[in-house]
């Protein structure tokens, strides 16, 4: 059987997510302000939509549109 959540609980557990999404932030925030913190390329492994995002985006301002695997 599906279980109904109530109005109080979608709070809660909404709350909850936001809670640990604001820690994870914050850390994410002290490491990149870190002297050891170097940016650098994508990671193709990892930033697929990043990447054709960016490839879209720079073929918008160019008025050029690349060829697939360029």
């Amino acid at each position: 059987a599906q279980r109904i959540y109530s109005q109080k609980e979608s709070i809660r557990s909404s709350e909850q997510v936001q809670d640990e999404d604001i820690g994870i932030c914050e850390k994410l925030q002290r490491g990149l302000s870190s002297r050891n913190c170097q940016p650098g390329p994508y990671v193709p492994s990892l930033e697929h939509g990043k990447y054709y995002f960016h490839q879209l985006l720079a073929e918008d301002i160019s008025g050029h549109k690349k060829s697939a695997g360029q």
